[in-house]
């Protein structure tokens, strides 16, 4: 497990995305966290993966 800072790079990420993307801000800090780390996502959300900003781990 790695745990991933919360800073203002992440805040300045999610205030970023798509204006289409999720509403929820902690699904939009979950896709920032995701991007800036390069860690693929794994999610069933059906919004954050339709949205494309973020690798998606299949599984």
């Amino acid at each position: 497990m790695t745990v991933l800072p919360a800073d203002s790079q992440l805040v300045i990420a999610q205030r970023e995305l798509p204006d289409s993307f999720h509403g929820d801000p902690a699904d939009r800090l979950i896709a920032a966290s995701s991007m800036l780390s390069g860690y693929p996502l794994a999610t069933h959300d059906r919004k954050i993966r339709e949205s494309g900003v973020c690798e998606l781990w299949e599984f």
